[in-house]
Order: structure tokens, then C-alpha cells, then sequence
């Protein structure tokens, strides 16, 4: 009898271990961190961290930049292994890892081989910490045009152009009070620089809002490139009377900016959009085959007016302006949907590997308005997921050789085929024909490696222990593959053989108590202290009484998204502005 149940909790602990079960020193959880892929390598900063420990779990501070490598396969839908990722210590002047947790944002930037972080500094400053991940060294350099470095750049938008050396910034809360947009230039590392891009100051064209936990783009259209931006909170616009939560930004309007000209559009969308204050999600672009349509993928988010947060992928399909909604189609292969069809993801970070995938790192995994996790490691909400952008399947092994086409969600609502082709013109016209003009155009193509995606920027920040990732040397070295099957056959083993006796005795004890425990799901493990919603308007607590799990981990509350600091950025008008 012992013999059987030893070989039946081994087959049983053999089939969990080879679906994907942590190992020591994998990150199995993170939440809220700002993400950037250059040279098929993924860096990530910031957020809370979760790392398996031979004792379970730790979630610790760090001041790292950390890095996976994404141009082979390797398994997803499981914590991230350790072997896979490199941990660089932060060595710079402008306090990069020392940052608010609860509301700094630092926004990634990326031209060449080099990254750039703005923002978090108390005192304004024209310098800025970079990253060049070829040396793997650190170096703060100075901007040219101003001390724009300063304040924090909570639920911001940011992103790169490729090639070109261009980034932006827009939007975001007080206490920052500088210009609503960074228009930055580091075509020349040697001779950098920054502009002020707000309005009457460096661009032209419609009042845009100041969005609030929305997204920001960049799409390969016009002669240097296009930016789109919509979604989450219009903070220009005020506060609803009735509710008082900001208003929200509708996504049946879309923000468009012209990086050649320096204008601005604002561009009525048609089709089935996204619910309004939806905000806290990630997106990403593809471009069809023949170059002729942009599709930008958003997938979950949070709602603070229904206090829920949503496994939904919407696609915005330019240039007709058109939403689709194809969660039916990525539903049907979400794990985390199958579990309990009121989960949703938000404050995550994404990324378009090669114009196929949507790598999603991170986020807070929510049942309704209730956070499941609270940091601990569970195997179903993994901390990196990746979704076919050709078809909207979630993929449980990261493939690099994936091919695009376009998916038939898309071109099924708006013509055209695999390749292509889809129509041009936008069911309600065009808002102006200098924008239908500049969406034909196409910018000088240097690379297809991978287009930048938004870069929103949550105000809940903290940073992980860099102990738990092996340092390395820009990228990370594969391990020998039989000193992995070794180690682990050996690991495996021990600990079946642990857990057989532990099992063998506990069920002589309390066998009664063993059917019910064995019944017990991720829900009564990991949603022991629930997101706290008690008020009306979502206060969190923080602090520093946070409970703690049974095995001694502290839980770390959701930071306040419930009284926005109404932006000193200029409000929406009607209208254009004509260029002076």
C-alpha cells in the first residue's frame, strides 16, 4: 500500500513538475513593471517581484535592470527560469531604483544599443541615466534644451521611434509639471537633446488631452513615423460630478501625431471598441505583409468605474479607424479565462516581438475587483505570457520562427486577406486630408527585428532582490543541458521522495482533512487578503502594516488609483490650431 501511494503522488508531483513548476530563483510574479526590447533581448525595471526560494517564495526590494533573452524557444505560461535571465545592479546618479514605490513611473527610452530612463529625479536636471546594453555599463549623460528631468511620470505614456533616435513622452499626474510632451532626440549619442513638444510650444494641430493610464504608439506611416495615442482617463477634462473618478478618454477617439510635421489630429474610430475607462492595459502594432494596414492589439486593463479587470484583446485596424473585438478568439486558449471567467490582467507591460507576438509582462491578476495573488506564485497566472498576434492564441512555448499574417478576426471586418489589403478609407471620412495624405506615406525602413510598443507607466513601483537572478554578462549563458537534467533529476527525485513519505504519513493522520485540502485551488491559497474596495472611491491602504501570508510573506497592497491630482496640462478644445 505505501509503495502505491509513493508511485501515485510521484506520478502525480512528476505531471505538475513537467507542466512548468517553478524552480528556485525563477521569478514566478511581477507587477507594474515598465519593459523595452532592443536586439531581441527584453529589459525590465521596477514593479514587485515575486522569486521562488527553496522555502517557497520571497518578495524582496532590488535595484536591478533585468534582461531575458528572446530569440530562442523556450517555455511560457510558467515562471520565468532563472537561467534565462541576466540582472544588472543600477549604478546612477538619478535615482532610477530609489523612486516612490506607490507613484514613480520610469519611462524607458531606446535609440541604438543604448537605453534611457526619464523621470523620478526630486530636482529638475538635464541629465539622465542610460544603459548600453553592448558595454553593460551605466552612465549618466546630459540633454541639451532644457532641465526636463525632474518629478515623477505616473501613468505616463512613453515610446521609441526605431531607427530614427526619437522618443516621447505624454501625459501622466502631478506632482510632474513640466511640458506634456518630451519630444527626445539621441540620433547623435554624442549631442543629445529635448524639446519641448506641448502645444503653441513644438507642435501644431488639435488640443490633445492629458490621458492618464492610456497608450502611446508609434505606427510606421507618414515620411518619419506616426504616434497614436487613446484610452484611459482624460484629466484635462475634470471629474465626473456623480461619480468622482476622472472622466475617461473614449476610444472612439483617437489621437494621432505627425513626427515629420509636428501636428496633431484627433480621428473619429467606428466598429466594436473597447468599454470606456478601460485604462492600464498594453498594446502592441503589427503592419500587414504588403504595408498597407497597421493593426494596434490592447489587451486587458482595468475599469475603475466597474471595478473589474478584463482578459479583453481589442484591435484598432488603421488606417479606416476600425475596432474589432477578437476575445472570442483568445479566449478560447487563455488559461487564465478557463479558470474563472471574471479574471482580468491589468498594469502589465507589453511588448511586439518581430510582428508576430505580443509579449505581456507582468500584472495584477484580479477576479472582478479582487486581487487572487497578491504576489504569491501560482502556476496558471504566469509572468510572462505571449500572444500569436496571426491568430490570438495564447502560446505556451515561445517560438521566435512564428510567421505573420494578418487573422481573420481582422480582415473578416474589414476586407483585404492574410497578406493585406484591408480598406483604406474610414466610415465616417477622413477629419482632415492632410492626415489621409500623411497615412499613405511611408517612412525609410532600416529594420523589422521589432517595432516599440506603448510603454504605460503604472504608479505602483518596487524593485526585487538581484540575489535571486544570477548576475551575468549582458546576456545570460545557457547552462550545459546535462548539467540541467542532472540537477534536476536529482531535485526532482529528493523531492519526491520528501513529499511521498510527508504524504504517506499526513494521510494516515488526517485522511478526512487530505480530501478537502487536496480540493483546495488557487483561490483559498491566494486571494487570502482581498483588494480592498471597501470605500467608494477605491482607497487603498499602504504602509507599512501590510498583512503577511501564513509562510511569513508580506502582501503588498494595490497602490491608490482613486484620487488622481487633476493635471496642470492644458485642457481639450475643439477645433485646430493652425501652424503659426
Amino acid at each position: 500500500m505505501a509503495i502505491a501511494q509513493c508511485l501515485a503522488v510521484a506520478v502525480v508531483l512528476f505531471s505538475l513538475f513537467s507542466q512548468g513548476r517553478c524552480a528556485a530563483g525563477d521569478i514566478c510574479y511581477i507587477l507594474g513593471a515598465v519593459s523595452t526590447l532592443v536586439q531581441n533581448r527584453l529589459y525590465f525595471l521596477h514593479g514587485y517581484y515575486s522569486f521562488v526560494t527553496l522555502s517557497g517564495q520571497s518578495i524582496e526590494p532590488t535595484s536591478s535592470l533585468y534582461s531575458l533573452t528572446v530569440d530562442d524557444t523556450f517555455p511560457i505560461e510558467r515562471g520565468i527560469p532563472s537561467s534565462l535571465v541576466t540582472s544588472n545592479g543600477i549604478d546612477s546618479i538619478a535615482q532610477v531604483a530609489n523612486t516612490d514605490p506607490y507613484n514613480a513611473s520610469v519611462p524607458i527610452w531606446s535609440a541604438g544599443d543604448t537605453l534611457y530612463f526619464f523621470g523620478s529625479t526630486v530636482s529638475p536636471t538635464d541629465v539622465l541615466p542610460s544603459y548600453n546594453v553592448t558595454s553593460q555599463a551605466w552612465k549618466d549623460v546630459q540633454v541639451d534644451g532644457g532641465a526636463f528631468n525632474f518629478g515623477n511620470r505616473s501613468f505616463s505614456q512613453a515610446v521609441s521611434a526605431p531607427d530614427s533616435g526619437l522618443s516621447f513622452a505624454t501625459g501622466g499626474l502631478a506632482p510632474y509639471t513640466g511640458p506634456s510632451m518630451i519630444r527626445f532626440n539621441a540620433s547623435d549619442p554624442a549631442k543629445l537633446s529635448w524639446t519641448n513638444e506641448s502645444l503653441g510650444h513644438g507642435s501644431f494641430g488639435v488640443e490633445v488631452p492629458n490621458l492618464v493610464d492610456g497608450t502611446l504608439v508609434y505606427v510606421p506611416a507618414g515620411e518619419a513615423g506616426l504616434l497614436v495615442t487613446f484610452g484611459g482617463y482624460n484629466v484635462s477634462a475634470g471629474m465626473d460630478s456623480n461619480s468622482g473618478f476622472p472622466l475617461p478618454s473614449s476610444f472612439n477617439v483617437i489621437n494621432v501625431y505627425d513626427i515629420a510635421s509636428h501636428t496633431w489630429w484627433a480621428h473619429k474610430a467606428s466598429g466594436d471598441a473597447p468599454p470606456n475607462y478601460l485604462c492600464q492595459f498594453c498594446a502592441g502594432v503589427t503592419t500587414s505583409l504588403d504595408n498597407t494596414n497597421f493593426y494596434i492589439t490592447i489587451y486587458g486593463g482595468w475599469s475603475l468605474l466597474q471595478l473589474q479587470s478584463y482578459e479583453t484583446v481589442f484591435v484598432l485596424s488603421l488606417p479606416s479607424f476600425t475596432w474589432i473585438n477578437a476575445t472570442s478568439f483568445s479566449v478560447q486558449t487563455n488559461a487564465e479565462q478557463q479558470v474563472n471567467s471574471t479574471i482580468g490582467r491589468d498594469q502589465q507591460s507589453c511588448q511586439v516581438y518581430n510582428n508576430t507576438q505580443l509579449l505581456v509582462l507582468g500584472g495584477n491578476i484580479r477576479a472582478g475587483h479582487q486581487s487572487l495573488t497578491d504576489g504569491a506564485c501560482n502556476q496558471v497566472f504566469a509572468p510572462l505570457r505571449a500572444l500569436d498576434l496571426s491568430t490570438y492564441t495564447w502560446q505556451s512555448v515561445f517560438d521566435p520562427s512564428i510567421a505573420y499574417k494578418v487573422p481573420q478576426t481582422i480582415y473578416s471586418v474589414v476586407g483585404g486577406g492574410t497578406g493585406g489589403g484591408a480598406k483604406s478609407e474610414p466610415d465616417y471620412g477622413w477629419a482632415d486630408t492632410e492626415l489621409a495624405a500623411v497615412m499613405k506615406q511611408r517612412p525609410p525602413t532600416a529594420t523589422t527585428s521589432s517595432l516599440p510598443t506603448s510603454t504605460s507607466t503604472p504608479g505602483s513601483r518596487a524593485t526585487a532582490s538581484a540575489s535571486s537572478v544570477p548576475p551575468g554578462n549582458g546576456h545570460a549563458r545557457k547552462p550545459h543541458t546535462s548539467v540541467i537534467i542532472g540537477v534536476v533529476v536529482g531535485v526532482v527525485a529528493l523531492a519526491l521522495l520528501a513529499v511521498a513519505v510527508w504524504f504517506i504519513r499526513r494521510s494516515r493522520r488526517r485522511s478526512t482533512k487530505a480530501k478537502s485540502t487536496a480540493m483546495t485551488d488557487w483561490h483559498s491559497d491566494n486571494s487570502k487578503t482581498p483588494f480592498e474596495a471597501e470605500d467608494t472611491h477605491l482607497r487603498e491602504l499602504h504602509g507599512d502594516h501590510r498583512p503577511h501570508e501564513a509562510d511569513t510573506t508580506q502582501v503588498y497592497e494595490l497602490p491608490d488609483r482613486s484620487h488622481p491630482v487633476p493635471s496642470e496640462l492644458s485642457g481639450v478644445r475643439e477645433g485646430r490650431n493652425g501652424k503659426p
